[in-house]
């Protein structure tokens, strides 16, 4: 049988907390067909596992405040088709803790408090995606800036027939360059 886990950070605030998790599911070795689902040891081992992170994090977690682990055990979901297929357990954090640190901590809690048999498959939640957009943007964003810059000039240039007024245009656009990337968590 093969196990799948993967982890789903949410930004939802409950209790000033914001909450993600980590969803285990069941499958054949292919993992396209559901299989008899996780076995009462599997479910509890994730229950065992979240209480264990909450009490006591791994000081690689010092930012996870909570483990709470749910299952679609015994009915509990009504609309699931399946039943005891799936454990999610959702990640409590501190609301001031980053989208790139809650991402970092569910990816740590899925390797260190899982094993290989385990199967962990990877992360999704609207967490991790707010996070990779970070990382797109802030990769993308100096060839933006070049781009954008080299269009300032030339339409600058031939607009005003002047090379002092491109000039003005690219200090501008430095600083703007400057500006942006320091608000958006470089050092630059």
């Amino acid at each position: 049988m093969h196990w799948s886990f993967v982890v789903i950070p949410a930004a939802a605030f409950v209790i000033g907390l914001v909450i993600g998790g980590l969803v285990t599911g069941a499958g054949s070795d292919g993992g396209e067909e559901p299989s008899a689902g996780l076995s009462p040891f599997d479910q509890s081992r994730t229950v065992v596992r979240a209480v264990d992170a909450t009490r006591h994090p791994p000081p690689a977690m010092k930012n996870l405040r909570g483990a709470l682990p749910v299952t679609n055990a015994f009915g509990a979901f009504p609309s699931s088709s399946e039943q005891g297929t799936t454990a999610l357990t959702y990640l409590l954090f501190e609301p001031d803790v980053s989208f790139g640190a809650q991402t970092r901590t569910a990816r740590q809690y899925a390797t260190q408090l899982f094993e290989p048999r385990d199967s962990v498959v990877g992360i999704t939640g609207s967490v991790p995606a707010r996070a990779a957009q970070g990382e797109i943007i802030h990769d993308a964003l100096p060839l933006a800036e070049t781009l954008t810059l080299g269009a300032i000039v030339l339409i600058v240039a031939v607009a005003f027939r002047s090379i002092v007024a491109p000039v003005v245009a690219l200090m501008t656009t430095g600083v703007s360059y400057v500006l942006t990337r320091r608000l958006s968590g470089a050092v630059v």
